[in-house]
């Protein structure tokens, strides 16, 4: 359990604390004062900390020693918007290594990542043994063309036109990547030197973890100058067969792979950040 103290000579009194810690309510006023009302209900947040105009509280997971103060500056929005853009789903890759301490130090800055309920309970693997990555691809290869099988035998006379063509452009897809397969290629993860595998245990909130987590690394690898990938044939090849991959990353039976990421060091440099569709917006009153 937490230990929270609240200094009631610099407390202002401003409910902050309170205001940001109303799911859980460990905190309360008592005469125009923030005092701590139950430390067992907290979930180490921190938005306590983070808000606190006069440093009043001292938190056992947040010494403010480890809490430096927030910089901002006027082009900061520029700057994040600049990162949205230069970042692209890359799939061609230079043969180069990449560090493992480049890697450690990007699942180092994903842990700021927000998580549901707070529970940080996204672990990260990475493989960067060229023989494991090609039998994780060949593995998920083999579930995609027996799922298209079943596609195929899904087809009745009573589907839809829009359904049988939907359901035969999968099947197809799926069989595309067998004939790749064979020819040598790794259609899954394009012979990226890295994969990256987020685990959770099983949650509800697991999948949405892991692409904020992944998402939050894929942003700060450009910076580097890496390139990813989020890689949906082999989360698509995980909803038809739960257990793949898992005796080849040895991850346990109360864990599931939420996300797959390639690494690399890009083969051609994006000079340019190019347009995208507007997002359609409609207000409801």
């Amino acid at each position: 359990m937490a230990e929270i103290k609240i200094d009631q000579e610099k407390c202002t009194g401003c409910g902050a604390c309170i205001a940001l810690c109303s799911v859980t309510r460990v905190f309360a006023l008592e005469d125009k004062k923030a005092i701590v009302l139950s430390p067992s209900r907290c979930w180490d947040c921190g938005q306590c900390i983070a808000a606190c105009p006069v440093d009043a509280i001292t938190h056992s997971s947040f010494p403010l020693e480890d809490c430096p103060i927030i910089e901002r500056s006027e082009d900061d929005l520029e700057k994040l918007i600049g990162y949205f853009r230069a970042r692209r789903s890359i799939r061609a890759y230079k043969t180069k290594h990449v560090e493992r301490e480049k890697i450690a130090s990007l699942v180092n800055i994903a842990h700021w990542a927000p998580t549901g309920k707070n529970m940080q309970a996204i672990s990260w693997l990475a493989v960067d043994d060229r023989e494991t990555i090609s039998l994780l691809s060949e593995r998920t290869v083999n579930v995609l063309v027996k799922s298209a099988e079943h596609l195929r035998e899904s087809i009745t006379p009573e589907t839809s036109a829009q359904n049988k063509k939907d359901t035969l452009m999968q099947a197809k897809t799926f069989e595309h990547l067998g004939r790749r397969l064979k020819k040598g290629e790794d259609p899954v993860f394009f012979g990226a030197p890295v994969v990256l595998a987020a685990i959770t245990p099983h949650s509800h909130f697991g999948r949405d973890d892991s692409v904020i987590s992944g998402y939050t690394m894929q942003l700060a690898a450009v910076q580097m100058g890496l390139a990813t990938c989020q890689i949906g044939y082999f989360i698509a090849g995980t909803i038809m067969d739960k257990s793949l991959g898992k005796d080849i990353l040895d991850i346990p039976d109360d864990r599931e792979i939420q996300m797959m990421i390639t690494l690399g060091y890009p083969k051609y440099k994006m000079l340019r950040s190019v347009s995208r569709a507007p997002l359609p917006l409609r207000w409801v009153n």
